[in-house]
């Protein structure tokens, strides 16, 4: 990041800052269909739909080499495109 340019800042926020690549998320009994009313007149309107392909590469698994190790503690979860496994991870 530090090295990109303005206009490369500028993409990358349009890209990733965009409705497009948004989730939302609501809880309680009004039904699905008035919050997506409400989502799309006080927002989404103003937008048009972007054609987003944003992956990110799964993490790099490293092998134990020469008695060079370190201990880490970490949990690995699903991938975060998967809303159930997301939920799920609690």
């Amino acid at each position: 990041m530090p090295d990109l340019t303005h206009a490369q800042l500028q993409q990358f926020h349009a890209n990733h800052y965009h409705p497009s690549n948004a989730i939302f998320m609501t809880y309680g009994d009004r039904a699905a269909a008035e919050h997506q009313y409400w989502f799309e007149e006080c927002a989404l309107k103003e937008f048009q739909a972007l054609d987003l392909n944003l992956q990110i590469p799964k993490e790099q698994r490293y092998e134990q080499e020469n008695n060079q190790t370190h201990i880490v503690v970490a949990w690995l979860l699903g991938d975060s495109t998967d809303i159930n496994e997301v939920m799920n991870a609690n």
